[in-house]
């Protein structure tokens, strides 16, 4: 009989401890969802109170940019278009998912997180190309061809 309540307790506290870690899981997990709705809505409020701010601060980067010789424009073209498309870039893609699924109590699936990192730097990747080709070519010529040559 007393081995039977040892167990029984064991079992018991074992049970609790496990109730314990999975509410607090839960918990963390609808603070952080209420938390990322508070910062989208207090993101959007800002966003449509400062349109005329934000435009001019979109402006001003443009300009900034148009401003730096092609040399400069192909390399931080390079760098960005490595960092999230690159050979490099599916390690990256692969701890911000699973951060991003750890964030919100969803699991962390391995076959999807691949299936998503084999995925979304090759549609990433052709889309940069396409705005490269298509509207950097039309603004300026001599940047794409100095990406050409600074990416070979």
């Amino acid at each position: 009989m007393d081995l039977k309540k040892k167990i029984y307790k064991n079992l018991l506290f074992k049970t609790r401890k496990l109730i314990n870690k999975y509410y607090q899981e839960t918990l963390f997990t609808i603070i952080n969802i209420c938390g990322d709705i508070l910062l989208f809505f207090f993101l959007l409020i800002i966003f449509f109170k400062n349109t005329y701010q934000f435009h001019l601060f979109l402006k001003n980067i443009k300009f900034k940019f148009f401003e730096l010789t092609d040399d400069n424009k192909a390399f931080l073209l390079i760098l960005f278009s490595d960092t999230f498309v690159g050979f490099h870039s599916s390690y990256g893609w692969e701890i911000l998912l699973e951060n991003l699924l750890k964030h919100f109590g969803l699991p962390q699936d391995r076959s999807f997180i691949f299936s998503f990192v084999a995925t979304l730097p090759v549609l990433l990747d052709t889309l940069f190309k396409y705005w490269i080709f298509k509207h950097l070519n039309a603004i300026s010529p001599s940047i794409v061809s100095t990406y050409h040559k600074m990416n070979e």
